[in-house]
């Protein structure tokens, strides 16, 4: 227990700043996220009053309801952007600092072990990783719930990527790949800014992935015109067109096919024709319909992105450690 302590002890001399920095912005916006919560509670239930009893008298506070509404959606924009920020900053110079100050081989030959070091200094920055995101997690939680009170968001994809353990997930995700691009640079500002492109390319990959298995999973629903998908809570992937033979095609796969979908009805069944004489002959080549995933799979496909996350992580971690036991810093 004493040697872990003191390898805390030296982990955190080395990163202070960025730890102080980190954990004071983490507190920071969860606590504007707590007093934005107040806010938006406080004045709703005025508004709520004042259209009760005097309802041609309420614009101005009104008005004032929705300012908090703005700032809360603002914090958890930074709550989705937070988790690739922290992994950055506490993953990048992990190894590089101690290659780009030649500090590396004192540090390995005193631990005895190359991979002990590295475990050890990962689990530090991973502790600080989860503090920080565990507190806008929670926080997040609260403001989304206050956003939408209707709504159960534990069965709803609504603010699904601002806020819970998926901000964490990812966090992880983020930080073992700038570990990992952090130890194959061997420089501290390279390293970070190597981060940064690597990070960003590769979580725009996921993203990919991410849809495409969605999509596999997802049902086909016609579009009303008049109510949309229906479902409040279902995860909306994108739209397009199914054909009078059944045959489902994204708008892009229309376009490319070369059909000529030109005319609807506005207001009408959601159906597209060739042409206004098509149209009085009812010939739809086919109706509007969406690619939806249920809310009630919030829950599975969150896991699921966790898992995938994790799984990354711990690639990029095993990859680091490969680097790490085979690096010679000069």
């Amino acid at each position: 227990m004493s040697g872990a302590l003191s390898w805390a002890r030296l982990a955190y001399r080395q990163q202070s700043w960025e730890v102080f920095l980190l954990v004071a912005a983490a507190a920071g916006v969860g606590g504007g996220m707590l007093w934005v919560s107040s806010q938006i509670e406080s004045l709703r239930a005025l508004r709520d009053a004042c259209l009760a009893d005097t309802p041609q008298l309420c614009d101005v506070i009104v008005g004032r309801a929705y300012e908090p509404i703005q700032t809360a959606q603002f914090l958890l924009q930074l709550s989705e952007l937070a988790p690739f920020a922290v992994g950055i900053v506490l993953g990048a110079p992990l190894v590089a600092r101690e290659i780009d100050g030649r500090t590396a081989p004192l540090a390995w030959a005193l631990s005895g072990s190359r991979t002990r070091w590295l475990i050890g200094r990962v689990l530090f920055v991973v502790a600080i990783a989860a503090l920080c995101l565990g507190i806008l997690a929670w926080t997040s939680e609260i403001v989304a719930a206050l956003l939408d009170p209707e709504r159960d968001l534990g069965r709803d994809f609504n603010f699904a990527d601002t806020r819970g353990p998926i901000l964490v997930a990812r966090g992880f995700g983020a930080l073992a790949l700038a570990v990992l691009v952090g130890a194959v640079v061997g420089r501290l500002l390279p390293g970070l800014l190597a981060a940064i492109l690597v990070i960003a390319a590769v979580f725009i990959g996921f993203g990919f992935l991410d849809g495409a298995i969605l999509k596999a999973e997802a049902r086909v629903v016609r579009i009303d015109p008049q109510t949309g998908t229906g479902v409040l809570g279902d995860h909306w992937l994108e739209s397009g067109l199914q054909l009078t033979d059944g045959t489902a095609l994204t708008w892009d796969e229309v376009a490319r096919r070369g059909i000529e979908a030109e005319y609807a009805d506005d207001g009408g069944d959601g159906c597209w024709y060739e042409s206004q004489a098509d149209f009085t002959a009812g010939r739809p080549v086919g109706c509007e319909v969406a690619w939806v995933v249920a809310g009630d799979r919030y829950f599975d496909v969150t896991v699921r992105r966790g898992v995938m996350l994790g799984g990354l992580g711990m690639l990029a971690l095993a990859g680091t450690a490969t680097v790490v036991e085979r690096r010679r810093p000069e």
